[in-house]
């Protein structure tokens, strides 16, 4: 649990402290990440395709090159995206603008990844794939087998982009949500839970099995090898792995569906919905205190009906709404009392059923004038 809190913690002390500088230190571990991956990856063809150092070093260098200019032409529309949160940091926080900072905020991971689409795929992996066949003087199919395994690198890198985001914007997203209403029911603006699982499982499997065939080999690979292994990994990542994939995204999503449904009936106003307990995990922790915070609106809901049966009904939620705080008010105010005529001998020849019903059928009649008037009924007597 602590390894779990002191990662947001340490986030939330760094947005607190740089403010707006904040995102120049996302700017920086988008950047030195990238450039790691790309380290990563030439290092994996070299265990494919026999260099020297210097032609190692040649093959970087045209490599980070292109990785920075895939990552100035992403800094560059989402400088454009992020323009509503960078204007709100910069007005000083200003509640008239923090919705559309909200909703910036939390729909810039996945701005980040799906709005530069497939160009940077082709600004680093279609130059690298050329560079490295004509360096080595390779067959013309090479090419596809390199594009194929810079794809995937491109691809991890992009993941491994989406999820820090995520992390980085979440104290900001915080920060931003504490000027918003109270009862601000949010905007699906990021990616669904379920496509995370299902995109991000997969690939790691991809890589992984790239990654462990050539620390497998024997020095003897070949980029036919290479080529070889991304199938294998592809196939085995959707095929024999693709059915742990689904188990795990049902294991999560199943519960936090039943928690979703559940919200809806309430905000429907069935205060009688219930999550069932399927899992002993946080999920269904959470499921078990969702159910408790229902047990008390509904407790509140009885209360609040019972004492509206008493009294007038914005009294009760008044009384509801401040309890022992209740303070009195001085308002000029008219009032009306209103006698049944001959009440005493009826109830003395009618039965208690009798004497109830038609006491209900005349405050039918009464009560709603009264409240029509903006009155309320202060006391039943007799």
């Amino acid at each position: 649990i602590g390894d779990n809190l002191a990662m947001p913690l340490t986030f939330a002390r760094l947005y607190k402290r740089l403010g707006r500088s904040y995102f120049w230190l996302f700017v920086v571990f988008e950047v030195v990440s990238a450039l790691v991956v790309c380290v990563a990856t030439v290092g994996l063809f070299s265990l494919y395709q026999p260099m020297s150092s210097s032609e190692f070093w040649e093959i970087l260098l045209f490599s980070e090159a292109a990785v920075a200019a895939a990552l100035v032409y992403s800094s560059f529309r989402l400088k454009r995206t992020a323009r509503p949160l960078v204007q709100w940091l910069k007005l000083g926080r200003d509640p008239a603008g923090a919705f559309d900072a909200w909703r910036t905020a939390v729909s810039l991971p996945r701005e980040l990844v799906v709005r530069n689409g497939w160009l940077p795929f082709v600004i680093v992996a279609l130059p690298i794939s050329v560079f490295f066949v004509i360096q080595f003087e390779l067959p013309f199919y090479s090419a596809g087998i390199i594009f194929a395994g810079a794809v995937v690198a491109v691809a991890y890198a992009a993941v491994l982009h989406f999820f820090a985001s995520e992390m980085f914007m979440r104290p900001v997203v915080k920060d931003i949500a504490e000027l918003l209403p109270p009862d601000f029911p949010g905007r699906p603006a990021g990616v669904p839970l379920r496509w995370k699982l299902l995109g991000a499982l997969p690939l790691i499997n991809v890589v992984t099995g790239v990654v462990v065939s050539g620390l497998s080999t024997d020095g003897r690979a070949a980029l036919t090898d290479l080529g070889l292994d991304v199938i294998v990994a592809v196939l085995v990542a959707f095929t024999i792995s693709l059915e742990l994939t689904v188990l795990v995204t049902k294991s999560v999503l199943t519960p936090v569906d039943d928690l979703l449904e559940a919200t809806r009936r309430v905000k429907a106003g069935d205060l009688s919905a219930r999550v069932p307990l399927t899992s002993g995990d946080e999920l269904g922790a959470l499921a078990g205190s969702f159910n408790e915070m229902l047990d008390g609106l509904s407790e509140r809901e009885a209360l609040r009906q019972a004492l509206g049966s008493y009294v007038d009904p914005d009294v009760a939620e008044r009384v509801l709404k401040e309890g022992e705080l209740l303070q009195g008010q001085e308002v000029e105010v008219t009032v009306l009392f209103v006698d049944i005529r001959d009440f005493t001998p009826f109830a003395e020849r009618a039965s208690a059923r009798e004497t109830v019903a038609h006491l209900n059928e005349f405050f039918d009649l009464t009560v709603p004038i009264l409240l029509k008037h903006k009155g309320h009924a202060n006391k039943f007597v007799g």
